[in-house]
């Protein structure tokens, strides 16, 4: 009978294959830690809806919507179709009249508009309703972004990916713009009334009734949203339409640092990282860079002389 002596795999070997494990396993974690920015010790960070579908093996649903009624500022005269489209999303055009709308990429979609009143037309309220409301079209997504009609008229060359949207909506179960220009609610109230986008008497009543009052969320730009589909989120953005009407106002922007502060939402869970999407210089008028120039620079000094509002 032959023994067959056991060959022996010389250590060398054994060695470079292990490193070789290791680092298959740590270029993994290191990608996964990457892409999604994760920070799994924080045991009091409110899971998101998305990360709950990640760590389950579940890819997320994503919708990008948007709407117009009455053609709004002639915001529809170009088209919606000059951006760019990623085949993960679906995206929802909402308005009153789908016979003027027309797309190769959007799903346009019938939406009944609510009453106008003093502080602004059915356009303008079935716009906000819109926005803040959740269509039922929209329920069965798990991330929902918003863009203002005034974003996607124009010629975009870039936009957030499938990819870019769920690391957004990974950690934080909101995502806004900061606003460019100011950073409290009682700046943005004197500078709306100003050049005459807010109703005046309420927002002079609301400045009265916020005064001394420190919110924790700074001021925000509304054109575009990241937001996971989830009960609380939804009930916020309810409650910053009631109270545009309750307070008379009309600005997005002028309610919802307050809407947060009277809801008591965890602003943990928000992150002011998005940029509103700009077409590349060179496709914008002269008229449109110096008037945000001016926009930019302008001083609330005047009227707050003229109320003796020391807020500022």
């Amino acid at each position: 009978m032959i023994h067959r002596e056991r060959r022996k795999i010389p250590t060398i070997i054994l060695t470079l294959l292990l490193c070789i494990f290791l680092m298959i396993c740590t270029t993994y974690y290191d990608m996964m830690n990457y892409l999604f920015r994760a920070d799994i010790l924080l045991p009091d960070r409110a899971i998101s809806t998305t990360r709950r579908l990640i760590e389950s093996g579940t890819l997320p649903k994503v919708a990008v919507y948007s709407g117009n009624f009455g053609n709004y500022r002639e915001e529809l005269n170009h088209g919606i179709d000059n951006i760019p489209f990623d085949p993960y999303i679906d995206y929802y055009f909402f308005t009153d009249d789908i016979a003027k709308v027309s797309s190769d990429y959007w799903s346009i979609e019938k939406y009944e508009r609510v009453p106008g009143d003093e502080v602004m037309n059915s356009d303008r309220w079935t716009s906000k309703h819109l926005k803040f409301y959740l269509p039922a079209k929209l329920k069965e997504y798990d991330i929902i972004v918003w863009y203002d009609s005034k974003v996607v008229n124009k010629p975009l060359s870039e936009m957030l990916t499938y990819e870019e949207i769920v690391k957004t909506a990974y950690e934080y179960k909101l995502n806004f713009v900061p606003h460019p220009d100011r950073n409290r609610t009682d700046q943005e109230l004197l500078k709306t009334i100003e050049v005459e986008k807010e109703n005046e008497l309420s927002a002079l009543s609301f400045l009265n009734e916020i005064k001394g009052i420190d919110f924790e969320l700074p001021l925000i730009d509304t054109c575009f949203i990241i937001r996971v589909n989830d009960p609380l989120v939804n009930s916020l953005f309810e409650r910053a339409y009631q109270n545009l009407k309750k307070k008379g106002l009309k600005r997005d922007q002028n309610i919802m640092s307050y809407t947060v502060h009277e809801m008591n939402f965890p602003t943990k869970d928000i992150h002011l990282s998005l940029r509103k999407p700009r077409p590349p210089p060179q496709t914008r008028s002269k008229k449109e860079i110096l008037r945000r120039r001016r926009y930019k620079w302008s001083k609330i000094t005047d009227i707050t002389t003229l109320y003796n509002l020391d807020i500022i």
